[in-house]
């Protein structure tokens, strides 16, 4: 008899840990994973691996895609650069990064667009990066409008309102109690 194995990958925040069943909240409360797993009719037994824990996540792959980034982006100032310098500068990347791809992505494209390489002691790029997501979003607001305070003002109401939509994970959603406890 033939078996087909299916792998599904899903970022899903909290959750069971490995090898527990999913909990029978409802579905909507639970994190995507368990939902797969139960939809799935996945089997406790067959576990579930989670690719952010040891022993498959290496720290040292995240530093090894920056530097990727770093080095093979187009017209980047790193293509040139020391290995050394490279790997130092994708170091403190990966450090801000923690486990987030996503922020080690928009990091590494934003100094590859730069016309030098980052000094790694000037403060206003440790302080940027240090800052998380925010902090890469005003690198970029800044970047890309340096000299148009108005535009960069107009991005940011932009960005707010879309911060106040209604949808998932949105902050309205997190407003709408108390909005209805006001209310009352």
């Amino acid at each position: 008899m033939r078996r087909v194995r299916l792998i599904v990958g899903v970022r899903s925040l909290g959750g069971s840990a490995q090898g527990d069943a999913p909990p029978l909240a409802a579905a909507t409360e639970r994190p995507l994973a368990d939902r797969v797993w139960r939809e799935l009719r996945i089997e406790p037994a067959h576990g579930r691996i989670q690719v952010d824990d040891e022993p498959w996540w290496v720290r040292q792959d995240v530093v090894d895609y920056i530097t990727r980034l770093l080095r093979l982006s187009p017209n980047s100032p790193y293509a040139a650069a020391s290995s050394t310098r490279v790997e130092g500068i994708a170091d403190i990347v990966a450090e801000a990064a923690d486990k987030s791809f996503l922020f080690a992505k928009i990091a590494a494209e934003q100094l590859a667009a730069r016309d030098a390489v980052v000094d790694i002691n000037d403060p206003a790029w440790r302080s940027s990066i240090s800052q998380g997501v925010l902090g890469l979003f005003r690198e970029d607001l800044h970047h890309t409008l340096p000299d148009d305070p108005e535009k960069r003002l107009r991005a940011v109401h932009l960005l707010r309102a879309v911060a106040f939509a209604f949808g998932p994970g949105c902050l309205a959603q997190y407003l709408a109690p108390s909005r209805q406890r006001r209310r009352q």
